[in-house]
C-alpha cells in the first residue's frame, strides 16, 4: 500500500457547476513547459525516477478541488471527491502535493495546468502505477475524471539507467568511460576470438573467423601505449568490432563498473585461464560502498559441442559466453542491477553503427550492426591496404548480445534480461541490458552471458534474424555450465592428442600447455589461415611465413590436421599473380579469406612452403598429401630462383646471377637487399622441393631444383664470408631452423659472436645484439638487429628505440640448443633454458608472449615504463602485439620441444632424438609423438653413473630408432644395453654423446630400455670407489637376488655379458680398504 497524502490549495474564486473536462496525455507536449517536457516526465519511467504528471483541467472557476487517485499493485485505481477505495492511494490539491502551474487561453476559455511529483513508494524496480485525475467544484456537482480510457493510466519502471558509475562526477548519467587493465586475455574457438583484460572486460572481438576476413577491419593500426604509441604520436586504439564490453552491478543507487577504473569498486582482482584449456576464469570482490560481493566470471567460446543453426541451416559457431556467479558475504539480502553494457565500434570504428533491441521470443537482446557498405577511404576510416589502394567494407557485421539469470548455478532455464537502454534512448553507438536480483546472503546466483556473430558478404538487414536469433534460442535452453564442460572437455582432449611434456618444473609443462592453446586460437576454423597477432590492428592477418612456422610447430607437437590446413590455403585460397611457370610469389600480407592486404614481395613467405610441406611428409609419410601440393611446391621453387614476369617489380623480387642471391624485402618488412636469412630460406626450400620432386618419381625436377639451390648455397657463402651484413638475429637462420650451416661452421661461428659482441663486421663495427645492461630491465634479452628503432619511434619518450623481441630471445637460445649436439657437457642447452627463463619473466599475467618488450625499470628510472595507456602498470611489458603465433606462442613450443630434438622420417618408419637435459633436470618426458600414424612416448633419466632413455610405443608396430644419449665428458663408458643386453654404440668422447640405433619393441604398449653406463664397474654406490658398500649389491645380483636386470653390467667387472667367477675375482681386486 502507498500512503495517501491530502494536502490543500486554495483554488480563486470560481463559477459555479463543475469543470468540463480533465485531459492527461502522458506522450505529450506540456503546455508553457520546455521543449520535449511531456504530460508524464519522464514518459517512459526507470527505477528511482521522480516522476512528474502534468494536466489540465477546464476551465477556470469550475472547480476547487483537483486530486489523483492511484496504485502500485497494477490494480485499477478507484476513489471519487478526494477519497479512494480500498488498495486505492490519493494526492489532491487539498493536501498541497497537486499544485497549479499556469493558466492556458484559448478561444472557448481559460484552462489551468496542474502538476503533481509522484512520492518516493512509487519508484520501484517493476512497480506498475496506475492512475486516475479528478477534478470537481466542493459546492456541487459530479467529478470529471481523466482515465486513459476508463481504466486509469499507467506505466511500469524500468531498470534504472546504470550512468557512468562509481567514480565518475555524474555516475547515474550517461555511459561509463572507455578504461581497461593489463589488457592481455583472449578466448576463441577458431570462428571467434575476444580479448579481455585483467578484469574481465572486453576490448576486441575478432569475427568472423579467427581474424580478419576481407570486407572486415579494426578501427586503427597499432594501440596507444602512453607516450609510446603506434602509429608515432597518436592516441588510437587498433580495436576490432568493439571498445568496450562489460558488466556491472548497482547497489543502492551506484552502478560499479566491472572495468574498475582506478581500482573503486573492486579489490582482490586475479585472473588465470584453466590449464587444460582456453577457459578463462577472473575473481574479484565488490567492495565499494562498504559491499561485500564476491564475483566470478567464467570466459569462453563454445567448442566442441553441437551448434545451433541458423535459419539457412548453417552451424552459428560464433559465440562466445560469460558465466558469472554472485555471492553476497553480508549478512543480509542485497537487492541489486546487473548490466551488460556494449560501446561498439563495429568493422573499423563507430561512425557505421546502428543498434536495436531484438524483444523477439523475450530475448531482449542487443544487437549492434555495420551493413552500411563503403569502404575505408570513402568512410574516413583506417585502411589496412593504405592509400592509395582501397579497401571495400561491402558486408554485413551484426553482434548480439544476451543475458539470463538462471534459476540455479549451472542451469539452463533462467529469466531473461530485457530492459535496455532502448526504453528511453535513441542510442546507436552505445548500449545496455540489465535485470534486477536479489542476493541472499551466502547464496550463489548465477548469471550468464552471451555474444553471438552474424555475418554475410553484402548489405543485408536481415542477419540479426536469420543467424542471431536462433544461436539465442540455444542460449536460453541450454546449460552454459554443461556448454563450458563440453568446451574444456574438447580442449584437453586435443592437448591429449598430440605431444605433452612432463619436466621436473611444472612451469614449463604449462608454457608448453599454453603456447600450443594460444596457437590454437590464432587458426581460422574455415580456411585454416593463421592470424599472425593481436591487441594491434594490424596483425589479425595471415603472413604466410607466420603460418608456416605454427604449422611445423604444430606438427612436431602431433596436431597435423591443423597443421595440413596451413598448406591447404596457400595452395588453394592466398591470392597469387600468374608466373610462366605457374604461380609466382606468396603476398606479405593477406585476410583470413586469401585476398590481399600488403603486397610486398618478402621471398621467404614463399620459401617457408616447400620447407614445410616437406617436413609435414616427414612426419607422416603421406605421399598423397605430397602429390597434391607438388603443383605449387614446384612454382614456389622456381620463384625463389626466377625473376618475375612483371619487370616492374624487378626493384623489388629478382634473382641475381652474379650474386646468385634472390633480392627482395628482408624478414622484418622494412628494407630490401640480398638477405642472408631470406636465403638461407631459399636454399632450404628449393633443397626440400627437391627432395619433395624425387620422393614423387619427378626426377628432372629433382635435379634441377638441387642445381639451383647448390648455386644460391655458393652465393650465400660468399655473403656470409663478406661480413658485412648488419648484425641480424635472422642471421641465425642459417643454422636454426633452416639447417643450411652446421652451428659450429665458421660462418655460424663468426655471426653468434657477432651478436654476442666478440667479433666485428668486415669494418670493424662491434654491434651486439645481446643487451649487457639492465637500464630498461633487459639484461641479456636480444634485439632483433642492431639500429633497431621499432615502436620506439625515436620519440624522446622512448630514448631507448626498440626493446627486444621474444622471438629474437628465443631463436637466440635455439642456437645454442642446435649447438649443444656438438660441444660437451651443459653450457649451450643451459643458455638455451636461461633464455626461455627470461621469456618466462616477461609474460603478462595469463602467461602470455608479445612480439616485442617494453622497458621495465624498477623503481622507474626511464619515461614511460610498461606498455599500456592507464597508469599503474609498469610492471607490464607486452608490447607491439600479443599473443602472437611465430614470434612467441610457437616458438616457445619449439624452444620446449628443442630440449628433445625430434627429427621424424616416417617414410622409412624412423626417427632421430637428440634429447639434452639442461642443468638441474634429471628426467624430461614427451608423450605422444607422432610418426605416421604412429605414437610413442620418450622418457630421459639421468642419475649419476647411469643415464637411460625409454622408448613406449604406445600404438604398436614397427619404429625404428636413433638416439643420443648424453654422459659428462670425459667419463668412462663402460657399458651400454637395450632391455639389459649389451648394443653397438658410438661414444663420442670429446661431447659425451652415445650413439645408438634399433628398432623400438612392436607391441602396443612395450617399453624400449636404452642405457648407459659410466663410471666404475662395480661402483654400486655412485661414490667413484669399488669399496665394502658395494659388497651387498654385487652378492645379490651374482646371486640372482636383484630382480632389477639394471645392476647386472655394474656387477660384469670383464664386460663379457656374463656373470662368472672372475668377476668376483675383479671385484675382490678392485675393493679399497
Amino acid at each position: 500500500m502507498v500512503l495517501a497524502v491530502a494536502l490543500i490549495s486554495l483554488a480563486p474564486a470560481r463559477l459555479s457547476g463543475a469543470p468540463t473536462a480533465v485531459e492527461h496525455d502522458p506522450s505529450m507536449q506540456t503546455f508553457g513547459e520546455p521543449s520535449g517536457v511531456t504530460q508524464r516526465e519522464p514518459d517512459i519511467t526507470r527505477e528511482d525516477d521522480s516522476v512528474t504528471l502534468y494536466f489540465r483541467v477546464s476551465f477556470q472557476f469550475t472547480y476547487d478541488r483537483v486530486a489523483v487517485y492511484y496504485t502500485t499493485n497494477g490494480l485499477e485505481p478507484f476513489g471519487t471527491l478526494g477519497t479512494g477505495q480500498v488498495g486505492t492511494l490519493v494526492l489532491s490539491s487539498a493536501g498541497g502535493q497537486v499544485t497549479f502551474v499556469r493558466n492556458e487561453s484559448t478561444m472557448e476559455g481559460t484552462r489551468d495546468w496542474w502538476k503533481v511529483t509522484m512520492p518516493p513508494g512509487t519508484r520501484g524496480y517493476g512497480q506498475q502505477i496506475r492512475y486516475k485525475i479528478g477534478a470537481w467544484d466542493t459546492g456541487g456537482g459530479a467529478e470529471v475524471q481523466a482515465a486513459g480510457g476508463g481504466t486509469g493510466y499507467e506505466y511500469v519502471n524500468r531498470l534504472a539507467w546504470p550512468g557512468a558509475g562509481a567514480g565518475s562526477a555524474n555516475p547515474g548519467v550517461g555511459y561509463p568511460p572507455v578504461s581497461f587493465w593489463k589488457e592481455e586475455a583472449m578466448v576463441g574457438n577458431n570462428y571467434i576470438n575476444l580479448m579481455l583484460d585483467q578484469n574481465g572486460t572486453i576490448f576486441d572481438i575478432f569475427y568472423p573467423g579467427a581474424g580478419a576476413w576481407f570486407g572486415v577491419a579494426t578501427r586503427n593500426e597499432g594501440y596507444a601505449g602512453g607516450n609510446d604509441t603506434f602509429p608515432p604520436f597518436t592516441s588510437g586504439r587498433g580495436q576490432m568490432h568493439v571498445n568496450q564490453v562489460m558488466c556491472g552491478i548497482r547497489v543502492e543507487g551506484l552502478t560499479y563498473w566491472m572495468s574498475n577504473e582506478n581500482g573503486v569498486g573492486y579489490d582482490n582482482v586475479a585472473q588465470a585461464y584453466d590449464p587444460d584449456s582456453n577457459t578463462l576464469h577472473t575473481t574479484s570482490r565488490l567492495s565499494g560502498g562498504g559491499n561485500d560481493i564476491s564475483v566470478s566470471q567464467t570466459d569462453f567460446c563454445p567448442k566442441g559441442i553441437a551448434f545451433p543453426n541458423d535459419l539457412d541451416g548453417n552451424p552459428n559457431r560464433g559465440l562466445y559466453v560469460k558465466r558469472i556467479v554472485l555471492t553476497n558475504n553480508a549478512g543480509s539480502a542485497k537487492t541489486v542491477n546487473f548490466y551488460a553494457y556494449g560501446d561498439f565500434a563495429i568493422n573499423g570504428g563507430d561512425g557505421s553503427d546502428g543498434m536495436y533491441q531484438d524483444s523477439f521470443a523475450s530475448h531482449g537482446a542487443m544487437i549492434a550492426y555495420d551493413n552500411a557498405g563503403g569502404s575505408s577511404i570513402s568512410r574516413g576510416e583506417y585502411n589496412p591496404r593504405f592509400a592509395p589502394n582501397d579497401y571495400p567494407k561491402d558486408v554485413s557485421v551484426f553482434l548480439g548480445t544476451a543475458m539470463k539469470k538462471c534459476d540455479a548455478v549451472g542451469g539452463s532455464s533462467g529469466t531473461p534480461a530485457t530492459d535496455s537502454w532502448r526504453d528511453t534512448s535513441t542510442d546507436s553507438g552505445q548500449g545496455w541490458i540489465g535485470l534486477q536480483v536479489t542476493l541472499d546472503p551466502g547464496v550463489p546466483i548465477e548469471i550468464d552471458l552471451c555474444i553471438a556473430g552474424g555475418f554475410k558478404q553484402g548489405l543485408f538487414a536481415d542477419v540479426g534474424d536469420r543467424q542471431i536469433r536462433p544461436a539465442f534460442d540455444w542460449f536460453f535452453a541450454n546449460s552454459m555450465s554443461a556448454i563450458q564442460s563440453q568446451t574444456d572437455t574438447y580442449w584437453e582432449n586435443w592437448l591429449a592428442s598430440g605431444v605433452t611434456l612432463d619436466t621436473p618444473d611444472e612451469t614449463y609443462d604449462n608454457l608448453f600447455k599454453r603456447g600450443l592453446l594460444a596457437t590454437a586460437l590464432h587458426l581460422d576454423g574455415v580456411t585454416g589461415a593463421v592470424a599472425a597477432g593481436y591487441h594491434n590492428g594490424a596483425y589479425p592477418f595471415c603472413w604466410p611465413r607466420d603460418a608456416v612456422y605454427a604449422a611445423v610447430c604444430l606438427a612436431r607437437a602431433g596436431h597435423l590436421p591443423e597443421a595440413a590446413k596451413v598448406y591447404e590455403w596457400m595452395r588453394d585460397v592466398a591470392y597469387r599473380d600468374n608466373e610462366s611457370w605457374g604461380k609466382g610469389f606468396w603476398k606479405q600480407k593477406y585476410t583470413m579469406d586469401g585476398h590481399v592486404v600488403w603486397p610486398s614481395p618478402q621471398i621467404d613467405e614463399t620459401a617457408v612452403f616447400p620447407w614445410g610441406v616437406y617436413y609435414q611428409y616427414l612426419i607422416t609419410g603421406d605421399l598423397a598429401f605430397l602429390g597434391s601440393h607438388y603443383s605449387a611446391v614446384r612454382d614456389a621453387a622456381f620463384t625463389c630462383s626466377s625473376n618475375p614476369g612483371d619487370p616492374g617489380l624487378f626493384p623489388l623480387l629478382n634473382y641475381n646471377p652474379t650474386e646468385r642471391l634472390m633480392w627482395s624485402n628482408n624478414v622484418w618488412e622494412d628494407q630490401y637487399g640480398f638477405f642472408i636469412y631470406s636465403n638461407a630460406n631459399v636454399v632450404r626450400g628449393i633443397e626440400d622441393a627437391a627432395a619433395i620432386a624425387g620422393a614423387l618419381g619427378n626426377n628432372a625436377d629433382a635435379m634441377d631444383f638441387g642445381n639451383r639451390a647448390d648455386t644460391i648455397r655458393g652465393g650465400l657463402t660468399d655473403k656470409l664470408n663478406a661480413n658485412a651484413e648488419v648484425t641480424d638475429i635472422s642471421q641465425l637462420g642459417i643454422v636454426y631452423p633452416f639447417k643450411v650451416f652446421d652451428a659450429t661452421s665458421p660462418q655460424a661461428v663468426n655471426y653468434i659472436d657477432r651478436i654476442n659482441g666478440v667479433a666485428n663486421d668486415t669494418t670493424g663495427n662491434s654491434h651486439p645484439l645481446v643487451n649487457f645492461t639492465d637500464d630498461y630491465g633487459w639484461l641479456d634479452l636480444i634485439n632483433r638487429y642492431w639500429g633497431d628503432s621499432y615502436w620506439g619511434n625515436g620519440s624522446p619518450a622512448s630514448p631507448w628505440g626498440a626493446g627486444p623481441w621474444f622471438l629474437s630471445t628465443l631463436w637466440y637460445g635455439l642456437y645454442y640448443a642446435e649447438r649443444a649436439d656438438s660441444t660437451g657437457d651443459k653450457f649451450d642447452i643451459d643458455n638455451h633454458k636461461f633464455h626461455i627463463d627470461l621469456c618466462i619473466d616477461e609474460l603478462g599475467p595469463v602467461g602470455f608472449g608479445a612480439e616485442q618488450m617494453a622497458p621495465a625499470c624498477n623503481p622507474c628510472t626511464c619515461p614511460n615504463c610498461g606498455s599500456l595507456l592507464y597508469p599503474g602498470q609498469t610492471d607490464f611489458v607486452l608490447q607491439t602485439a600479443w599473443p602472437n603465433a611465430w614470434e612467441s606462442m610457437s616458438t616457445f613450443v619449439d624452444a620446449l620441444m628443442a630440449f628433445l630434438d625430434y627429427s621424424p622420417n616416417a617414410p622409412a618408419d624412423s626417427f632421430i632424438i637428440e634429447p639434452k637435459l639442461p642443468t638441474g633436470w634429471n628426467t624430461l618426458t614427451y608423450r605422444g609423438l607422432r610418426l605416421g600414424n604412429k605414437r610413442f612416448d620418450v622418457r630421459c633419466d639421468e642419475t649419476p653413473g647411469l643415464n637411460s632413455h625409454t622408448l613406449t610405443n604406445v600404438t604398436g608396430g614397427t619404429l625404428h630408432y636413433t638416439t643420443q644419449l648424453r654422459v659428462p665428458t670425459g667419463s668412462n663408458v663402460f657399458a651400454v644395453t637395450v632391455d639389459c643386453q649389451a648394443t653397438a654404440s658410438v661414444f663420442h668422447a670429446p661431447t659425451g654423446r652415445v650413439q645408438i640405433s634399433g628398432t623400438m619393441n612392436a607391441g602396443a604398449g612395450t617399453d624400449t630400455v636404452i642405457r648407459a653406463y659410466y663410471g666404475l664397474r662395480g661402483d654400486f654406490d655412485l661414490n667413484a670407489a669399488v669399496d665394502m658398500g658395494d659388497l651387498p649389491v654385487f652378492v645379490d645380483v651374482l646371486l640372482g637376488l636383484d630382480p632389477d636386470c639394471v645392476h647386472e653390467p655394474i656387477a660384469d667387472m670383464d664386460g663379457d655379458g656374463t656373470l662368472t667367477g672372475l668377476d668376483v675375482q675383479l671385484f675382490t681386486d678392485a675393493i679399497v680398504p
